[in-house]
Formats: structure tokens, C-alpha cells, sequence
């Protein structure tokens, strides 16, 4: 069981480039300690276990495996989103999306799963696939799949597509934490791309990312950013995104915002 705690562990750590000095630094332990807890000549107590997740700033959902591999009980519960109790969550989720309309945004999960949009997002997603969904409601399953959409519908219309690939699917690998389903959708979106992505992929991701839409012989700029629900004690919430499109200038904003009304 220990073994298993110790090997999780540096797997956790080495994905996110920390040494074992800096975490035993981090974590107020020494390094002897942390190097016999990761080749399992030590156990380690449960509030240890919490004291090294939150050194790494691991997701609740890392936590609770840590934990669970180490012989301990998840310390945070993962809610359904369609339990009563997440009621309030969605409904604060529709009020933050629709005052973005007539504008895109919506509501994914750790997966990239699309769980909400607004108006303008219903639009655009009609506009691209040919599919109508109702705004503002928790979609059904299985819902659209944002890299899926990357690789097929959405593509002929971004027009930086490349760029938006080399931004987007770095950043879902690095959230996927070894997830096998998300990780093959990114792998067959690399292949699909032609893009190198050890080579042409810098660390770094873009503060903001420019997208570029076509619309007939006309290009609407948009960037997008990602906001996420504060300091969640609950393994859904804490992996609940919202992210939004924002006009990037006024003829993007005249062009879009007519087409996209309809779907408000």
C-alpha cells in the first residue's frame, strides 16, 4: 500500500517539475524523510499526506488518491452535478454566463466536457456543427467535447487553428494528470494537426488567447480566458471552468454580436 503511496507521490511531483528538495522545503520536512516516504521505507500519517498535497498544490481529486493509496479515506467528496445541493452552483453558473451574451461562454468540466453555454455559445456551436442545444440548462449526455470539437467541427472555422491547438492542448494534458480518455483525445488531435508538439509547444501558455473566426471573407478576433470557482472544498467544483469569448476589437464586436443575438 505504502509503495504505492510512495510511487504516486513522486509521479505527482516530478509531473509538476518539483524537486525533492524544494517540496521537503515547501512542506517543512526533511528531505531524508520525503526520499524514504517516496521508495516506501516510511508510512506516512494522514495529515502528512495532506501537508504534501497542498505543497504541491495538488486538485482535491489528486488528494483523495494520495490519500487513498497511502491507506486513507478521501478527505473531499466528489457531488453529482445533478444532486439538489449543486442546485445553487448552477444556478449562480447561468447568471454569470448569460450576462455574458450575446457573446460566447460556457461551463466544462475536467474533461473538457461542454456542461452548460449560453446564448451566444448555442449560437456559434449551431453556426459551426449544425446542432441546436437549449442555453442555460445542464446539457444531457454525452456532451460536446471541446478537443473533439477542435478536431473536427470547429476547425474550418478558426482561422489560427494551429495556434490555438499548440495553447489549447497543452494545457488539457497538463490538467488530465494521466486521465487515459483525455489524454487519447489529445493524442489523436496531435496526429490530426501534423504539429510537433515537443517542438513547437513553448512552456509557457498564453495569458490570453486570440481566436480568430471565420465568417465568410470577414475574420471576427476574439480572445478568451478561464476563470474557476475560488477555493472549493468539492472534487466537481473545484474542476468546473468557465470560459468566455470577448470581442478582441469594435468590428469583431459589430459583426459578431447580430449574428449571435439569435441564440440569446
Amino acid at each position: 500500500m505504502n509503495a504505492g503511496f510512495g510511487g504516486l507521490l513522486k509521479s505527482l511531483r516530478t509531473s509538476r517539475r518539483v524537486s525533492q528538495m524544494q517540496l521537503s522545503f515547501d512542506a517543512e520536512v526533511s528531505t531524508r524523510h520525503l526520499s524514504f516516504l517516496e521508495t516506501g521505507k516510511a508510512h506516512p500519517s494522514r495529515e502528512m499526506v495532506l501537508v504534501l498535497g497542498s505543497a504541491l498544490d495538488l486538485p482535491l481529486r489528486d488528494r483523495n488518491l494520495l490519500l487513498e493509496s497511502a491507506g486513507f479515506t478521501a478527505a473531499y467528496k466528489e457531488t453529482s452535478l445533478a444532486a439538489p445541493e449543486m442546485a445553487e452552483l448552477l444556478h449562480a453558473m447561468q447568471i454569470i454566463i448569460r450576462g455574458h451574451d450575446p457573446f460566447p461562454a460556457m461551463v466544462m468540466d475536467r474533461r473538457w466536457n461542454i456542461i452548460m453555454g449560453n446564448g451566444g455559445f448555442a449560437a456559434a456551436h449551431a453556426l459551426f456543427t449544425q446542432q441546436q442545444f437549449e442555453p442555460y440548462v445542464m446539457l444531457p449526455e454525452p456532451r460536446p467535447n471541446l478537443v473533439t470539437a477542435l478536431a473536427d467541427s470547429y476547425r474550418p472555422f478558426i482561422r489560427n487553428w494551429d495556434r490555438v491547438v499548440l495553447d489549447v492542448l497543452p494545457r488539457v494534458e497538463r490538467e488530465a494528470q494521466g486521465n487515459v480518455e483525455i489524454l487519447s483525445l489529445c493524442n489523436e488531435l496531435w496526429r490530426r494537426s501534423g504539429l510537433q508538439k515537443d517542438r513547437d509547444f513553448k512552456a509557457r501558455a498564453a495569458l490570453v488567447l486570440p481566436v480568430e473566426i471565420a465568417l465568410g471573407d470577414q475574420t471576427a478576433r476574439l480572445f478568451s480566458t478561464i476563470t474557476t470557482l475560488g477555493t472549493p472544498q468539492d472534487v466537481t467544483t473545484q474542476e468546473l471552468r468557465i470560459e468566455v469569448f470577448h470581442p478582441a476589437d469594435d468590428a469583431s464586436r459589430r459583426l459578431l454580436a447580430p449574428l449571435l443575438t439569435t441564440g440569446a
